[in-house]
């Protein structure tokens, strides 16, 4: 049975509990199903899963399942290796980055993080323009703080 893979069901936040969890029930599995949907998640938390995800190589497929929303959105467009919708699949959600207050123990936002955070968006609407085909009007809707909305059809055809 070493050609079975190990499938996994992941439908949760993004977050270094549920990342680690995650990384940690995988890790020793050679060919691994991965089901994924998501509400989305901290941006340190999104990209340290990218990279866990994306060193797995052809042992990961990706399997889009539900849907993804905001950090999700980031996961299908960084990720390298197989991607397949399930059945299930409805829709991807984008939006532009936030800036979190949590960690903060001032509780302060100042003109630096304000800044490093619009970089990362100037940076995410290029990216995101080219890989989920965007429009005029959905790349204009991000810039304007709105969420838009990229269902099953269109993703179909850009995996």
């Amino acid at each position: 049975m070493d050609n079975v893979p190990y499938v996994k069901l992941f439908e949760d936040d993004i977050s270094p509990t549920t990342v680690q969890d995650l990384i940690d029930d995988i890790h020793d599995h050679d060919n691994v199903r991965l089901y994924f949907s998501t509400d989305g998640g901290l941006l340190i938390d999104t990209m340290a899963l990218i990279d866990y995800l994306n060193s797995r190589g052809d042992s990961l497929t990706l399997i889009l399942s539900g849907y993804l929303q905001s950090a999700g959105g980031i996961i299908l467009e960084k990720f390298k290796g197989k991607v397949e919708l399930s059945y299930a699949f409805e829709f991807v959600d984008l939006h532009l980055v936030d800036r979190e207050t949590l960690n903060f123990r001032d509780k302060m936002i100042n003109s630096k993080l304000v800044s490093s955070a619009e970089r990362w968006n100037v940076d995410y609407i290029s990216e995101w323009k080219k890989f989920y085909k965007l429009t005029a009007k959905e790349v204009k809707d991000l810039k304007d703080g709105k969420d838009i909305r990229i269902y099953r059809d269109r993703i179909e055809k850009i995996i």
